[in-house]
């Protein structure tokens, strides 16, 4: 009926709230003494079963029931739990009554509840579920009772109203993400009995006060200084913390997890100390206002060039802040490997040069850079990682060497623009290609074998990697000497690269279609040949 499949992304989780229908239930009457968990009833807006040990399980309940009190007992059985995803998309329900005799609250037990404010859990729960109050935006408060020892995944994830939760002693585990998303959450109150948990001004840390779990993002602070002695950023501890600007990371921090500063929107430096060790996977990702990423010089791990993030060798980019306002870049000759998400979201730049140095493009490192127009992989290159160059709108060209040999699944998926692939192969070099599932902008495009580097440079007549002033200049030369009747002075392959409106010929027009976008790209903006 109502029971949606849920997926949960490794970055992000995106879930729409959808209406279910309601569904009548079996009227079932069991035979005196009779138990089994199969079977099912209703109990006015409630759908219940009996488990196995005779106590019973609310399962379901209509979607336009706006308040509901579930009984102690239902013809003498006890009711014990609120099943899985047993209100989901109750999106009429405003409040819901659950006697002591409840002791635990499944999966997705209110997933969705968006009308529902307030909910008092009796002191009998000792188990709330992964998800289990996702998405109930109109929750303002809730009492966690002495007695449950763990808080599920996601459990509270995207509760907006939500300004303050208290954690009691009892509590042992918290589970990833339990919190996030929770746009009013401006503190995080742990009783000072818990022996696995404490907070600082509202900041959910361990008891040890070694790892930093959660920052709530209803804070309103413009600045942070993590506290000395911290040694571990969590995952996800600052995501979508949108009114920082400043993080303050103490030299006793040796470790960032996975997207610890995850859409930190108004982040636009942050400066990572010698000692810290590790940075994992998407720790910056989705930070829009980010420019730089700055590495203490005596750091043994890490560092940067122009605020974009390499290792210590500088032999593999890990991440190029999606906030830098250049239209090109350039990545130094020496790197081997474009890291996993290396540019993900880098919508402004338009040309990215890769040296002939790198043998490797990782899972998404292109991903969604809207304003790529083409791309050039050089002979370097063996494989092209999972979604490497996928959501591309604007990539119209790709340049492939006949050194690839795999190109994995979702590798170009999205590429809608894609039209011209120049392969410098054979067609059977192509054939021995190993291409993944899902690459059909790739396979459906016009693939020009046996290509050199420089056909894919449309506008680069003298091929230096650059569109400028000189390209356009050579155009017109070329044009001029055309008309005159004298030889143009170009190759074929310059002459391929100056008619950027494909027509057939080199004309004022495409000097002029040069020139544009020479000064559209130096003044910042997205250059096309449109």
């Amino acid at each position: 009926m109502k029971k949606w499949k849920k997926v949960l992304a490794v970055m992000s989780v995106a879930v729409v709230c959808a209406a279910g229908v309601p569904m009548t239930g079996l009227q079932t009457v069991l035979p005196e003494g009779t138990l089994t968990a199969s079977a099912a009833a209703n109990y006015g807006d409630l759908t219940y079963e009996y488990s196995e040990d005779g106590t019973i399980m609310i399962t379901d309940c209509n979607t336009s029931a706006t308040e509901v009190e579930i009984p102690a007992s239902i013809d003498g059985a006890a009711v014990t739990s609120i099943g899985d995803s047993a209100f989901e998309d109750c999106d009429s329900l405003i409040s819901i009554t659950i006697p002591d005799s409840v002791t635990s609250i499944g999966d997705s037990a209110f997933y969705c509840c968006t009308n529902l404010t307030s909910i008092t859990i009796p002191n009998s729960v000792t188990s709330i579920g992964d998800w289990a109050f996702y998405d109930c935006t109109s929750l303002t408060s809730i009492t966690i009772p002495d007695g449950v020892p763990s808080i599920g995944v996601l459990a509270f994830f995207d509760c907006d109203s939500l300004t303050s939760i208290t954690i009691p002693d009892s509590v042992t585990s918290i589970g990833d993400r339990a919190f996030s998303d929770c746009d009013s959450l401006t503190e995080i109150i742990i009783s000072e009995g818990n022996a696995s948990y404490s907070s600082i001004d509202g900041v959910l840390f361990d008891r040890a006060q070694t790892r930093l779990i959660y920052y709530p993002m209803g804070k309103l602070q413009s600045s942070y200084v993590i506290p000395d002695g911290v040694t571990e950023i969590g995952s996800n501890a600052f995501k979508n913390c949108d009114k920082l600007t400043e993080v303050t990371i103490p030299d006793s921090v040796t470790s960032i997890g996975i997207i610890a500063f995850g859409s930190c929107t108004s982040l636009t430096s942050i400066t990572i100390p010698d000692s810290v060790t590790i940075i994992e996977h998407l720790a910056f990702s989705d930070c829009d206002s980010l420019t730089e990423i700055i590495i203490s010089e005596g750091n043994t791990s890490y560092s940067s060039i122009d605020g974009v993030l390499f290792n210590r060798a500088q032999t593999r980019l890990i991440h190029h802040p999606m906030g830098k306002l250049q239209s090109s870049y350039v990545i130094p000759d020496g790197v081997t490997e474009i890291g996993n998400n290396a540019f993900e979201n880098c919508d402004k730049l338009t040309k990215i040069t890769i040296p002939d140095s790198v043998t490797s493009i990782e899972s998404n490192a292109f991903y969604d850079c809207d304003g790529l127009t083409s791309i050039t992989i050089p002979n370097s290159v063996t494989s092209i990682g999972h979604l490497a160059i996928a959501d591309c709108n604007s990539l119209t060209e790709a340049t492939i060497s006949d050194s690839v040999t795999s190109i994995e699944d979702w590798a170009f998926h999205w590429c809608i623009n894609l039209t011209d692939v120049y392969y410098t192969g054979t067609q059977e070099q192509w054939n021995e290609i190993s291409v993944g599932s899902d690459n059909e902008d790739l396979l459906n495009a016009t693939i020009h074998l046996n290509a050199t580097i420089n056909e894919i440079q449309t506008g680069d007549l003298d091929g230096d990697g650059e569109i400028t002033i000189q390209d356009a200049f050579q155009t017109l030369i070329a044009y001029a000497n055309a008309s005159a009747g004298i030889d143009d002075g170009l190759t074929d392959a310059q002459r391929t690269a100056a008619d950027v409106d494909g027509d057939g010929s080199i004309t004022i027009q495409d000097a002029f279609k040069i020139l544009i976008y020479y000064a559209t790209e130096s003044a910042g903006g997205i250059p096309s040949w449109d």
